[in-house]
Parts: C-alpha cells; structure tokens; sequence
C-alpha cells in the first residue's frame, strides 16, 4: 500500500473515533436532560409551579426607564420574574420568584415543593427567606441567576458600585454563602465567604463558579418554555 493509501486509512479511522465520540456526547446529552425532565416528582413540581405562576402573575410595568415614584400597588405574593433550579440537587426543583416592588426594585423569594403543596423556604433560623433586591440609578439594575454549582447569585448593581451575594441550599434551608461587592466610591472590592471577610484570592479560589442561567419574565410563554 503507498503512502497516500496508509493516510487514507488513518483519516478514515480517525473520523470514525470522532464520530462515534461526538454521538456518544449526544446521547449522553440528551439522556441527562430527558432523565430530569422525565422524573415524575420534577414534573409534580413544575406542574404546581406552573400553577402557581399563572395565579400570581404581575401585570405591572414602570410607566417609563427611570420612574422611581409608580410603586406596585398589586398584592406582594405578584411574581414578575422566575427561576427554576434543583438548588440542593435532591431532584426536586425549587421556584425563585420576584416580586416587583417598584422600578429596579424586587423582593426574592425561593419556594418548594413539599407534600403536595408550594412552599416557601426557610432559613436554618426558620424564618422564611426574603431577599430586597434594590438598584437606586439608571446604570444599574438587579438580576438572579443560577451558576454550574447550583448556587442562587443575587445582582444588585448602581453608579457607586456592584454587590453580588451567593446563596446555597442543603437539607430545605437557604443559606449566604458568600459575597462580592466592589464600592466605586472607596475604589475597592470586599469578600465574604460564611460571613468572614476574606482576601479576594481566596474567594476566588473557593467560588470559583459561573452563572449559566437567569431570571425570564413571569409570561405565559416564559412558563411553557422553562417550568417543565
């Protein structure tokens, strides 16, 4: 066989291993996502989420960008923004929901699904958890967003700086984590991991993490998409 034969060959051989990777990469895809959307108790949950959701869908929006004096006058159990993340990774997923309290202004609140019924989640104090997300200039805003540990990171960002804070969750209780804010005004960034302050090479050794999905509007056509 020539030369050109014997790498005919190899090139062969070689997109046959690519191949039958890359399918193997699909499957594996597709089995992960179609196991957790299949489990019957994921599914029970989203279907009280979706439930849920419709009932207390917000109809209000700020008349205009920068309208800080419209309050939301709508009932405080209203959610104008959603998430759907299986936070302590038992398989059961959790709501975050938001309330809009005005403009960039929101009061977060996580829920579960247990016995039956949407529940709020508590602290390890017991008390129900309720987060005030607030941007008070037209250069910010707030966000919430879910990163590849499973950890729940609330944005709060203004002209004077960026705050973020990190939640984690184990046996049914939320709990702070960690946070990050960088003050403008003082031109210097604060850590925290478990309360205590740190230097910020150790919090970012430790956190280390990266937010692969946000908050979506609480729509008819966001709940379709994303609570299933």
């Amino acid at each position: 066989m020539n030369e050109e034969g014997k790498e005919a060959n190899i090139m062969k051989k070689y997109w046959k291993i690519f191949t039958m990777a890359a399918m193997m990469m699909v499957v594996l895809t597709l089995g992960g996502i179609t196991t957790q959307a299949a489990s019957p108790k994921w599914k029970k949950a989203c279907k009280a989420y979706n439930k849920y959701l419709k009932k207390n869908e917000s109809a209000y929006t700020p008349e205009y960008e920068g309208n800080w004096y419209t309050a939301n006058t709508e009932k405080s159990s209203t959610i104008s923004q959603f998430l759907i993340a299986d936070l302590d990774k038992n398989g059961v997923p959790e709501l975050i929901a938001a309330h809009m309290n005005g403009m960039k202004d929101q009061t977060i609140y996580v829920f579960t699904y247990k016995k039956g019924k949407v529940v709020k989640v508590k602290d390890k104090k017991k008390k129900t958890v309720k987060i005030d997300a607030r941007s008070y200039t037209g250069f910010g805003g707030n966000s919430v967003g879910i990163c590849n540990k499973n950890h729940m990171h609330v944005d709060e960002s203004w002209g004077s700086g960026h705050h973020t804070i990190i939640y984690k969750m184990k046996k049914d209780k939320l709990t702070c984590y960690a946070e990050w804010e960088w003050n403008n005004m003082e031109q210097r960034t604060i850590t925290k991991i478990n309360e205590k302050d740190v230097p910020e090479s150790v919090y970012n050794a430790k956190i280390n993490c990266q937010v692969k999905k946000c908050w979506v509007d609480n729509t008819s056509s966001n709940r379709k998409k994303y609570v299933k």
